[in-house]
């Protein structure tokens, strides 16, 4: 899967803790995703069904953004879509057709170290992906 390798799960996992939930990066352009890691009651949750529409619904998001974008022009190119959750956050890192997907529990302490951590990641060369 040609998928870009920004992601390093093992620095998520050591700065977020038990509030990482999920981990995975997207391409845009091919609609293919990977799950990089999923806490396993989290895994139970959600199918791999449910995670495909999830993708794609997020793929429609990006490729809607530049229309919207236009709207808040001053404020330079979208980076980051975050979502909150009565039970938790989504942070999403757009880099080019790259998506950087991280879901966390509640804590809204962590979206800030999530947007710092994906930025960070997106910016090195690519890493391997931990398994």
């Amino acid at each position: 899967m040609p998928i870009d390798e920004h992601l390093d799960v093992g620095e998520l996992q050591s700065e977020l803790g038990g509030a990482l939930r999920t981990a995975a990066v997207g391409d845009v352009e091919s609609g293919e995703y990977e799950v990089r890691y999923m806490r396993p009651d989290v895994e139970r949750e959600y199918s791999r069904e449910t995670q495909d529409r999830i993708f794609e619904s997020l793929v429609f998001e990006y490729l809607g953004s530049p229309a919207r974008e236009s709207d808040f022009e001053p404020l330079g190119e979208l980076q980051f879509t975050t979502r909150s959750f009565e039970n938790g956050h989504v942070v999403m890192c757009w880099s080019d057709e790259t998506l950087l997907f991280v879901a966390l529990d509640g804590s809204e302490h962590f979206v800030p170290v999530t947007m710092r951590l994906l930025r960070e990641q997106a910016e090195r060369p690519p890493v391997a992906s931990a398994d």
